[in-house]
């Protein structure tokens, strides 16, 4: 070590100093506001929701100070017109549920929904009363649900636009299924072979991670048809051979409303002749303005 003159010394005393001081009024600091905030929780105001506030907001000062969780005030922060896709303010349960209140947690117990009768006239379709053609496609299936037999002529013999509502687990990926089988008999040639050389199908799911699934799902269930599918999103691109040797191209809304602004390749999309949008109630969300572009504007 250097030796320190007088001259250092005073310096570094005074530095020294300072620094207590600095120490010395932040102790000071944070004594004052957890007095004050002590003051304010044992005091009893007749304004009650004031006082709650200038507790919280001085606890958040101190737990700033010490480095700790911020205590916020949800009830401020709460958005009284309910959410974009939950909107109801009150809900309720049907008919024999009930409730078990345990230790740190609540158990909820719904009853299940028993099915409807069938309507006079209404059957459900059997796998092997479809063409014969589109038989592989429902491999393992022995019949379609209510849902799909409904919408089974129109999805499977029709291009008409279509909108269909059903709770999860209803089935509607085997109606997008039918959908895409009416696109590829179009192009059925007379010894039984399918020309997918001039159409596209495009299909949207909701999010990236599901995007991998569809893919999956219906490169097994098209392989007898030697129909490919392909994944377009952030993680996988294509380039402009793959696109054209590809007939469904599964993909994101942002991803297809990027590809479809691009000038350069409007030649293949201008083959896209079905589009299959999943989650639809999207539309009442942030990511409706995406969606919308990519269904009215660019492939009208």
């Amino acid at each position: 070590m250097l030796e320190t003159g007088p001259e250092l010394a005073a310096i570094l005393e005074q530095l020294h100093a300072t620094r207590a001081t600095a120490k010395e009024r932040q102790k000071n600091l944070e004594k004052s506001i957890r007095e004050e905030a002590r003051r304010l929780k044992d005091e009893a105001g007749v304004d009650g929701d004031r006082e709650r506030r200038g507790f919280a907001e001085r606890d958040t000062d101190s737990a700033w100070l010490k480095g700790q969780h911020q205590l916020l005030d949800l009830g401020n922060l709460a958005f009284h017109q309910g959410g974009l896709l939950m909107a109801n303010k009150k809900c309720e349960l049907p008919l024999g549920s009930y409730r078990n209140h345990k230790k740190g947690y609540e158990d909820v117990h719904v009853p299940a929904l028993k099915p409807k009768p069938l309507a006079s006239g209404e059957e459900l379709i059997k796998i092997s009363d479809m063409p014969e053609w589109a038989q592989p496609a429902f491999r393992g299936m022995t019949q379609l649900n209510r849902v799909q037999s409904r919408v089974y002529e129109t999805a499977l013999f029709t291009a008409d636009n279509s909108l269909l509502c059903a709770p999860t687990g209803a089935g509607k990926t085997n109606v997008a299924m039918l959908t895409i089988l009416q696109r590829i008999a179009l192009h059925r040639n007379e010894d039984g072979t399918f020309n997918h050389s001039n159409y596209k199908i495009v299909y949207v799911a909701p999010m990236k991670a599901l995007v991998a699934e569809v893919v999956g799902n219906l490169s097994n269930r098209l392989e007898p048809y030697d129909v490919k599918v392909k994944e377009l999103s952030g993680d996988q691109t294509l380039t402009r051979q793959q696109i054209e040797e590809t007939q469904i191209i599964v993909t994101t809304p942002e991803k297809w409303d990027i590809i479809t602004r691009k000038s350069g390749d409007w030649t293949y999309t201008q083959l896209v002749k079905l589009l299959i949008i999943d989650e639809i109630h999207v539309l009442h969300d942030n990511r409706a303005p995406v969606l919308e572009s990519v269904r009215i504007f660019r492939l009208n």
